[in-house]
């Protein structure tokens, strides 16, 4: 079932197994991307065999053609994984916007 199109994690947040271990995970691909630093974002949506929320990440305004796709535990997609853009929320979030959400459930639990 595809995510609706103007979701973002935040939006998504309590479908997700894990919340925080799903951030931190994005955080990290971000990072590695240098995407916290180059204004790049993440978008959410389901890939592959659709049994949990995948993100991908890429600068505004690119086709999501360009944007690389993760699995729901951080590692890339392969080239097989099925990314249609139909099941990719049009909707974005910033580093900080995840690293605020992040703060916010942890916040939560004090």
């Amino acid at each position: 079932m595809p995510v609706p199109p103007h979701a973002t994690i935040r939006s998504r947040i309590g479908f997700i197994d894990k919340p925080e271990d799903f951030l931190i995970t994005v955080m990290r691909a971000m990072r590695s991307l240098d995407a916290h630093n180059n204004g790049a974002v993440v978008r959410v949506g389901i890939g592959g065999k659709g049994t949990h929320p995948n993100f991908k990440i890429g600068q505004v305004g690119a086709p999501q053609s360009e944007h690389i796709p993760f699995d729901y535990n951080g590692p890339r997609f392969t080239g097989e994984t099925q990314t249609h853009a139909h099941l990719w929320s049009e909707a974005f979030m910033t580093y900080a916007d995840v690293t605020e959400l992040l703060g916010d459930l942890r916040a939560k639990r004090v």
